[in-house]
């Protein structure tokens, strides 16, 4: 019989069990059965010396002597490991426990070796059983109870060989992945006493976890766990394909590192399991993810044929998905381009989802292509758009200025912005690159030819003195805002930040930027639409911004210091009139009003907040200072960006302050320009030169002589290039400044406020509350891929028969961008100063106006948007039951057109598209459809709800049909 090797623990259970009960016994001295190490044992009884013998003699010589005095053989304490079950009989009567040898049975064993009280029979039958009482454990199940084969597998795997503690196919494939124990386990079963443990194991982990828990478990044993996990990437990819090249290349693949197993059977049990095994593999070790990762396009690379290689596009996390749907956009985008069909927006929408699900969108490379290509698809929709040939020009010489500089406000900086962010794309090989260079050539050469046309309107709008009833010239400005803003009420104040060198593109970005803070920031009410703002010629700072300061064009011929600008603001006409014997206004320069981290001076700070100051002024430096760097940098132009632009707006907000946000010019974009010979003397800048004999190129220059524009002594005039394509500098920046395109001339300037501003800084109704109430930014539509003619999220236009869809399907999510399906055009959805909506903010974030800013019309007339409202529209306008929920409701007008709205989308819309259709802030959405659904959600039925998660609005179009028994249209 092998006797059984006993630990300290199981020999403390021994001793103490033994003299608890009787503590007045004179022996102690006590024998055991079983083999163990000689030492010292630390009881509640005392401390035992720990005697093994392996025979009688053994015994005998350890004995302690006969002749002992009572007190000393009380006192002596020894613990005797003995391989019988019975004792000398001249021997065993000086042994505690009436002479006899104490026994652990295997139960006692168990529960002495685990810490636990009760022990289920079936455990004993389990080679694991056998194996953990030969052995030295540091298991603990006492808060188990009662101890089950479940439990002491699962307590050994976790404290022996630290797989997870809830035993399931997601967290065991993980620990595969990861850990690399596998050859010390395979060690350790082979020893003589571990037999049966492995096979037994085996047979508990497919009873716990299925087929897949013994696969994982034999890789990890090879060190191959992370195969197991990479299988089912590629599993999760295939899907439950029937296909037979996708059934080969799970079988070739998985031939070996299966181990025998149907690769059929293991893919089924990994489906579902493989993403939530990804993700906390991710979460724990990124590095481990990554090697998945590889392993599983190893596995694509071995043995995938080309024609199988297209079964795995719905993979949501392969290497070769991301490729395979980068390339089915760039298909769609090309055959938007090719065929001109708005309708293809549908699809572009339809692929800019697949690309955006995928896993790889959560790295920052994949998310800024996947922004890149976002840009090009709106670029495409812009040129099916083309919105700026609506605009409406009157019959004047210089018209061009008048209607290119009002549609460039609203939407030119959204077009510039994503010219420059998709170029970056149109360098990548495949169909996407392709896709993206065609979108920009053609893109390119459109604004070229808008800013020719704006460049040699211009000369005329000098010619003719520069009128301003259309545009406002930039040495008006101050007049035409700043002034006329106090002048209308002794409480307001300004806090004017311009930001030099600040194009329209940088201003949206800002804006987009605004309105995602906690309390957000927006264009205000007050003359809303602001008209286009032109800046002095040539467009440099000492020439424009100093025109600016000064209220007044500054004279030809001279250097004009931009250092002197404060002195020029503290003398401005407009404003000493309007500040008579007060404080000189303050102007900060941006080295001034700074420390040198680039952060806000607490001086300039208090300044602001001072309320007897009813305007401070500050230049901020930010963008002009970053045109001077490498085009490869790319700039993304938040309010963080700006280090000190968050702690002006909290400063103006504390003063009760509106903010003027101006540029005293734009820039072009340096990454296009290409140099061109510089005609006559070396004299001028990268974007302008003096006019000589020389003459100029009217294909891309335009020459200025009239009074009003700026000219260096001794010339002439100056000549400005048109176009954004061609430079006097061999070296490329960021951007320049300086010529006569859109971008340059026609400079940012925007009121904005605080949500809320209205109601903290004047009377509740009042003229004054609605001045200074905030409105939406409004994109164009075509920035949402929306255009005429283009198909709706449903993939049909108004009053299509197609199904509304889940809100999983009908949102593509980007940081700080949202894309959809383009959706049935709509005349009035055109934005207002890059997209402000005109007239104030109403009660409950949603606006009286409709999107074009006309009275929302009732029962068949025109909706919000402009269009007339559809058949199923006007059906809902007659219900009874939606007479009885609207009644004479405030807000049954702005109803009908957000339902007539999304009705055309197929029943969904994401939060800014349908903000811009309806004119209601981003960040008022959830709460105005929540006001909006009180009128549609009869019965206790979501007809209207507002998905946050996926940032959309949706209409359950069967539910309103049911609910308010409307027939299909």
């Amino acid at each position: 019989m092998r006797l059984q090797a006993l630990q300290v623990k199981d020999l403390t259970h021994v001793v103490e069990q033994l003299f608890l009960r009787d503590r007045g016994r004179r022996s102690f001295l006590v024998a055991v059965q079983g083999t163990g190490e000689a030492g010292l044992l630390r009881t509640q009884v005392g401390e035992f010396v720990v005697v093994p013998v392996g025979s009688e003699v053994e015994l005998r010589r350890a004995m302690p002597p006969l002749d002992l005095d009572p007190g000393e053989a009380g006192a002596l304490r020894r613990v005797f490991l003995v391989p019988w079950d019975r004792l000398p009989l001249d021997l065993s009567g000086r042994f505690a426990g009436h002479g006899r040898v104490q026994m652990l049975p295997r139960v006692s064993l168990l529960q002495t070796r685990l810490r636990v009280g009760e022990v289920d029979p079936r455990v004993l039958e389990c080679p694991l059983a056998g194996y953990l009482m030969g052995r030295e454990v540091e298991m603990d199940v006492s808060s188990m109870g009662r101890l089950t084969e479940q439990i002491l597998w699962q307590e050994w795997l976790r404290v022996e060989w630290r797989t997870p503690g809830d035993l399931n196919a997601p967290e065991l494939l993980v620990w595969a992945a990861t850990d690399g124990g596998g050859g010390r386990f395979v060690a350790a079963m082979g020893a003589p006493e571990a037999a049966g443990v492995r096979a037994a194991l085996m047979g508990f982990l497919r009873q716990q976890v299925g087929i897949l828990g013994a696969v994982a478990w034999a890789a990890w044993e090879r060190g191959r766990g992370a195969e197991v996990l990479a299988f089912g990437v590629l599993c999760e990819g295939l899907g439950a394909t029937e296909d037979a090249g996708g059934q080969m290349l799970l079988k070739a693949a998985g031939r070996v590192m299966l181990g025998g197993a149907d690769p059929k059977a293991v893919a089924e049990q990994l489906q579902g399991r493989v993403a939530l095994a990804m993700a906390t593999l991710e979460r724990c070790d990124e590095r481990a993810a990554g090697e998945v990762l590889r392993a599983a396009e190893a596995m694509v690379r071995e043995h995938a044929v080309p024609g199988v290689r297209a079964l795995l596009a719905g993979s949501p996390r392969l290497e070769t998905s991301w490729n395979l749907r980068l390339e089915a956009l760039g298909e769609a985008l090309l055959a938007v381009v090719k065929r001109r069909d708005p309708a293809g927006l549908g699809a572009v929408s339809e692929r800019m989802r697949d690309l955006v699900a995928h896993e790889r969108m959560k790295k920052p490379d994949a998310a800024a292509v996947a922004r890149q290509a976002e840009m090009g698809a709106r670029l495409a929709a812009w040129l099916l758009e083309r919105s700026d040939r609506r605009a409406v020009e009157t019959p004047s010489s210089y018209a061009a200025v008048e209607a290119l500089g009002s549609w460039y406000t609203r939407e030119g900086g959204f077009l510039d912005w994503a010219r420059r962010s998709a170029r970056a794309a149109a360098g990548r090989s495949g169909r996407l690159g392709e896709a993206i260079t065609a979108v920009l050539q053609e893109a390119d050469e459109a604004r070229r030819a808008l800013d020719l046309r704006f460049a040699r309107a211009l000369v005329d709008w000098y010619a003719a003195g520069r009128p301003a009833s259309a545009v406002v010239p930039i040495e008006r400005a101050v007049d035409r805002f700043v002034v006329e803003f106090l002048k209308e009420s002794e409480e307001r104040r300004l806090l004017v930040l311009l930001v030099d060198g600040m194009a329209w593109a940088q201003a949206v970005e800002l804006l987009e930027s605004l309105g995602e803070r906690a309390t957000p920031w927006a264009p205000i009410s007050w003359r809303s639409p602001v008209p286009p703002v032109l800046a002095a010629a040539p467009t440099l700072t000492n020439v424009s911004r100093t025109a600016f300061f000064a209220g007044k064009v500054m004279p030809a011929g001279q250097v004009h210091e931009t250092g002197e600008d404060p002195r020029r603001w503290q003398k401005h006409a407009g404003l000493r009139k309007l500040l008579p014997g007060a404080v000189a206004p303050r102007l900060y320069l941006g080295g001034e009003g700074h420390l040198r981290d680039g952060s806000l001076d607490p001086r300039v700070r208090e300044q602001i907040e001072r309320h007897e100051e009813r305007v401070v002024a500050l230049v901020l430096n930010a963008i002009d200072e970053s045109l001077k760097g490498e085009p490869q940098v790319e700039h993304a132009w938040t309010v963080e960006s700006i280090r000190s632009l968050p702690d002006l707006l909290a400063a103006a907000r504390t003063s009760k302050r509106a903010v003027v946000l101006a540029s005293d010019h734009g820039h072009v974009a340096g990454d296009l320009q290409v140099k061109v010979e510089r005609r006559g003397e070396e004299k001028g800048g990268g974007r302008w030169r003096p006019l000589d004999a020389s003459g100029f190129d009217p294909d891309f220059e335009v020459a200025l002589k009239s009074e009003g524009a700026w000219r260096p002594r001794g010339s002439d005039g100056v000549v400005l290039l048109a176009d954004d394509q061609h430079s006097y500098h061999a070296r490329r920046t960021w951007g320049d400044h300086g010529g006569a395109t859109l971008a340059e001339v026609v400079a940012p300037l925007l009121m904005i406020g605080w949500e809320g501003m209205g109601r903290e800084c004047a009377e509740p109704g009042s003229d004054e509350e609605s001045a200074l109430g905030i409105a939406a930014l409004r994109r164009p539509r075509w920035w949402h891929l929306e255009t005429e003619g283009a198909s709706g999220a449903s993939g049909r236009g108004r009053g299509s028969r197609a199904k509304s869809r889940t809100p999983a399907e009908g949102v593509m999510v980007l940081p700080g961008i949202v894309t959809e399906a383009g959706g049935k055009a709509r005349e009035g959805a055109q934005a207002h100063v890059a997209g402000a909506h005109e007239g104030g903010a109403q009660a409950g974030g949603a606006h009286e106006k409709g999107a074009s800013g006309r009275k929302s019309a009732a029962k068949g007339s025109p909706s919000a948007s402009g269009h007339a409202l559809s058949t199923e529209t006007q059906a809902l306008a007659k219900s009874e039951v939606f007479k009885a929920l609207a009644g004479e409701s405030k807000y049954r007008e702005q109803v009908l057109a957000a339902v007539d709205y999304l009705a055309s989308r197929g029943g969904l819309a994401p939060i800014r598209a349908f903000g811009d259709a309806l004119g209601i802030a981003e960040w008022r959405v959830p709460q105005t459809v929540s006001r909006f659904a009180e009128l549609l959600n009869a019965d206790g039925e979501a007809v209207l709800g507002y998905d946050l998660k996926g940032g959309q609005v949706v209409l359950d179009l069967g539910r309103l049909r049911g609910g308010f028994g409307i027939a299909r249209g």
